[in-house]
């Protein structure tokens, strides 16, 4: 069965590299290999920096700056990528970002589905005034 985990996690690899980058950063030995660790952890803040940086494009964020520094990017051996309390920053403004850009379009959905509501009922009623208009000329030997 040692075979099958094996294959397992080279799929994984292949396909979702920060799946796995987090499963052997978690299964490894940080005393016996302390540079490996740090080059794992450098590799993760490099894919999620890049994967954070695109989502916070899609909702027009961009990283912030510290005062003093010329940006926010680090480089790395692996790439570039956004130190840990800066990244934990950013991604909180971007799940903000994208809640209330959900918010707003879902608020705006509502708002037609009112005002297609309101239409449907101001022509029921006239609708029914004119209905109640003909019932009454009707009853009164008058034609409509």
């Amino acid at each position: 069965m040692r075979w099958v985990r094996k294959v397992y996690w080279k799929i994984v690899e292949r396909f979702d590299k920060l799946a796995y980058l987090n499963h052997r950063l978690e299964s490894g030995d940080r005393e016996s290999d302390p540079d490996g660790y740090s080059e794992l952890s450098r590799e993760i803040f490099v894919i999620e920096s890049r994967m954070w940086a695109n989502r916070g494009i899609k909702v027009h964020v961009s990283v912030p700056r510290k005062e003093g520094e010329p940006g926010p990017w680090l480089e790395g051996e692996t790439g570039s990528y956004i130190e840990f309390d800066t990244l934990q920053k950013f991604k909180q403004t971007v799940v903000d970002r994208e809640y209330e850009l959900k918010r707003r379009k879902r608020e705006g959905r509502e708002a037609w589905i009112k005002w297609v509501t309101a239409i449907a009922a101001i022509v029921g009623a006239v609708g029914g005034l004119a209905t109640l208009l003909r019932l009454y000329l009707t009853y009164h030997g008058k034609k409509p």
